[in-house]
């Protein structure tokens, strides 16, 4: 009978003990300094991700006493979801490093309409073969230079008097391009570097297109002599990829556009973001190193730039992502601890954003040592609930900016911290 009562307490303390572990609420994601501007902005719920513990080296996942027994990582992975036991990005986690680096390097749409899209298709006013064609020579080379070079092409190929292209005078312009004399193409682009190998990835594309174009038609009027009906109307093949608009299925449009050789998951992406408008989030050289190291650890440190892309893709929220794609590769242009091997774009000569006061302020701040990364307080007041605590020595301010906590300066706008004598110099400025 004694056994049976002692039993029985033992059962009720366990439960209660069981009961005073579990949380008592939901963690909310962190209020964000522009949600006042996107009255339509949609927050995700937590995700119910396998537990991670905090280690010297960064996140890692939880381990239980079975796992050791098991191979550790993917071993559900697939192309499509190549990290399946990897819990991050957050959708909290997302918007909080989206406000951060929006407090410091400005609006995105700004930063954007002021140096373009890498893959931005210029004077083709957004044509989707215009877009593609300036990913391919964005490859291996800065933004600024890609620009020139795809200036260049526009120049060297721009239609004369008296052309007759009022129909289609841009798949006439491609056209021009893809039957030129051998070398002028490598010629007009020989600015952005690797001329050779991306005047023949562009001309592939274009002579593909064209033959296509031919195929299809060719189709088209053998179907109507075998029923009797009207042949079409002969029209010029120009080189084009405006159908791709009236795709609806995203993964339809990257597989049309990855078969082409040199064009990747990264390119493709943007051409989807910036000349199809859809919601996707492209992988580059900085979001990869920033997503692979702290304090981020988005994705495992040897994430190839395909799976990032692929799982990053998975994770972010579509609202943000063209937004935190934008940021990202601007912060990784501009911050000491973020930048891939340490090279910054600091100047003024890259035009752009740079150029801009706005730009500019934010690029000397974060190589001065005045303002410092905010992607590790962002993080951690996303996955602490949002608490945004002040700690010794610094403050948290501007949506998660750490500076350099000192009594003789006060905050500015922007998000950094500036003597107190110049006040009136920066109330001019901005």
């Amino acid at each position: 009978m004694r056994r049976t009562t002692r039993s029985a307490s033992a059962a009720a303390r366990a439960a209660t003990a069981s009961k005073a572990k579990s949380p008592s609420s939901t963690i909310k994601p962190p209020p964000s300094p522009l949600e006042k501007d996107e009255p339509g902005r949609k927050r995700e719920a937590p995700s119910s991700s396998p537990t991670f513990e905090e280690e010297p080296g960064g996140a890692t996942p939880a381990r239980t006493p079975s796992a050791k027994k098991k191979p550790r990582g993917n071993a559900s992975a697939s192309p499509a979801n190549p990290y399946p036991t990897w819990p991050r990005p957050t959708p909290e986690e997302c918007w909080a490093v989206r406000d951060a680096l929006a407090e410091l390097h400005g609006d995105p749409a700004a930063i954007l309409g002021a140096t373009g899209p890498e893959c931005s298709s210029g004077a083709a006013a957004g044509s989707v073969l215009g877009a593609l064609v300036r990913t391919i020579l964005s490859q291996n080379t800065t933004d600024a230079t890609s620009a020139r070079a795809y200036a260049s092409l526009r120049q060297e190929f721009g239609g004369g008097a008296g052309d007759d292209t009022a129909d289609d005078p841009e798949g006439a312009f491609w056209e021009r391009v893809r039957t030129t004399a051998p070398g002028k193409l490598e010629t007009s682009i020989r600015v952005g570097g690797l001329a050779d190998i991306k005047a023949a990835r562009i001309r592939a594309i274009l002579d593909t297109l064209v033959k296509e174009a031919k195929d299809k038609q060719a189709g088209v009027g053998a179907a109507a002599a075998a029923t009797g009906a009207a042949a079409p109307r002969h029209h010029h093949h120009y080189p084009s990829l405006e159908h791709l608009r009236r795709v609806p299925d995203d993964e339809e449009v990257k597989r049309q556009l990855t078969r082409f050789n040199g064009v990747g998951p990264k390119s493709a992406a943007c051409v989807l973001m910036f000349a199809l408008g859809r919601s996707d989030f492209a992988v580059d050289t900085h979001v990869l190193s920033m997503s692979a190291t702290a304090p981020l650890r988005w994705v495992p440190a040897s994430a190839s730039r395909e799976g990032a892309y692929e799982h990053l893709n998975a994770r972010v929220p579509a609202e943000c992502k063209v937004a935190l794609h934008v940021l990202m590769v601007e912060h990784g242009k501009r911050c000491p601890s973020c930048a891939r091997g340490g090279r910054l774009a600091t100047t003024k000569a890259e035009g752009g954003w740079l150029a801009t006061e706005r730009g500019r302020w934010a690029a000397e701040a974060l190589a001065s040592g005045e303002v410092r990364c905010p992607l590790a307080a962002a993080v951690a007041r996303a996955r602490s609930g949002g608490g945004g605590e002040e700690t010794e020595g610094v403050v948290a301010a501007g949506g998660g900016v750490v500076v350099p906590k000192k009594e003789e300066e006060q905050l500015a706008w922007g998000g950094g911290l500036v003597p107190k004598k110049e006040e009136e110099e920066e109330e001019q400025a901005w």
